[in-house]
């Protein structure tokens, strides 16, 4: 009788100790959804931040006081690539870069490109990029882009943004460009005038 009974305890106490460890591994299961959850909800709110801020700051008319010293006078435009080593969308735009060095080489067109990297990224390797995918800029910087004082405000990566000889914003593009917007770019810059536009075959 005795031995029924320890065995019978013994299945309770097992019983007992699954169920504990069922208990605590819900519990660490909600901990981790938790977790989970609140990262994400931190996510989405640095990413709405970071786009508001952007739209507040990259905006028609407002001067990237850190590109002042490397925008030509004369009226001359200067075009910023902003740009970051292993960003995937930036090596994505590689073959357009490409296309607008070509086609501003080919044009009468007097203008300045200049390739931008944060201050925290690596500036040998974005070079080693460039010259990888045959892109030739006229000078490549480091800038601030988002940090606190004095920075450039750029949140996207890549951009590109159309400066006068005072650093003043008359354009920006953000992002891997559709051929629509690559064609924007273009007609924005001088590169191709509308009449090109219109002679072009269908896609």
């Amino acid at each position: 009788m005795s031995r029924y009974l320890d065995e019978k305890g013994n299945k309770n106490h097992k019983r007992s100790h699954v169920g504990q460890i069922i208990e605590w591994g819900a519990h660490a299961a909600l901990i981790i959804t938790i977790i989970l959850v609140g990262i994400q909800l931190s996510e989405d709110m640095i990413f709405t931040k970071s786009h508001q801020q952007a739209s507040e700051y990259l905006t028609t008319g407002n001067v990237i006081s850190p590109m002042k010293p490397y925008v030509l006078e004369n009226g001359v435009p200067t075009i910023l690539f902003a740009l970051m080593p292993n960003c995937p969308y930036s090596l994505q735009s590689m073959p357009f870069y490409r296309d607008l060095q070509r086609i501003r080489n080919a044009s009468n067109q007097t203008m300045r490109f200049v390739g931008a990297i944060d201050i925290s990224s690596n500036l040998k390797l974005q070079k080693k990029v460039l010259r990888r995918n045959n892109v030739r800029l006229d000078s490549l910087i480091k800038l601030p882009f988002s940090d606190a004082g004095i920075h450039a405000g750029i949140h996207a990566i890549p951009s590109i943004i159309l400066l006068d000889s005072s650093a003043r914003i008359q354009n920006v593009w953000r992002g891997a460009l559709s051929e629509k917007q690559e064609e924007s770019v273009l007609l924005a810059l001088g590169l191709r005038s509308t009449s090109d536009e219109s002679t072009q075959d269908p896609l």
